[in-house]
């Protein structure tokens, strides 16, 4: 799903980029991680999410992280609602507008009121 977005990405300015690590090193701008503390608790499945079921192996996402920041449209959501019940066995349709980490937490909640995880 992943690879055929990358496509779609905005290009990056190369003069933005160097202002921007002008100002990093000069110290006017700083680089500051999102939290992570949600991301501890649901880390195997929310990597799961990313890596197989979006195709984004490696990415860093933190507790802030949305399915929006990988370029899905409509038809990628329904692709994704579809892999996550073949997988989880869980609809997550009504939460994709969550953080992944949300979504995530609720697989793990209704994933464990069945019993399995």
């Amino acid at each position: 799903m992943g690879k055929d977005k990358k496509n779609k990405w905005k290009p990056v300015d190369p003069e933005k980029v160097k202002e921007m690590q002008e100002k990093i090193k000069s110290g006017e701008m700083k680089i500051v991680c999102a939290p992570q503390d949600k991301l501890d608790e649901v880390q195997d499945i929310a990597y799961d999410l990313v890596d197989n079921i979006l195709d984004f192996p490696g990415a860093f996402i933190t507790d802030l992280s949305r399915l929006s920041d990988f370029s899905l449209d409509d038809e990628d959501e329904e692709i994704f609602v579809t892999m996550v019940k073949a997988k989880y066995g869980v609809d997550v349709s009504e939460v994709l507008n969550e953080n992944i980490v949300d979504i995530a937490s609720y697989i793990r909640n209704e994933v464990s009121k069945r019993g399995t995880v």
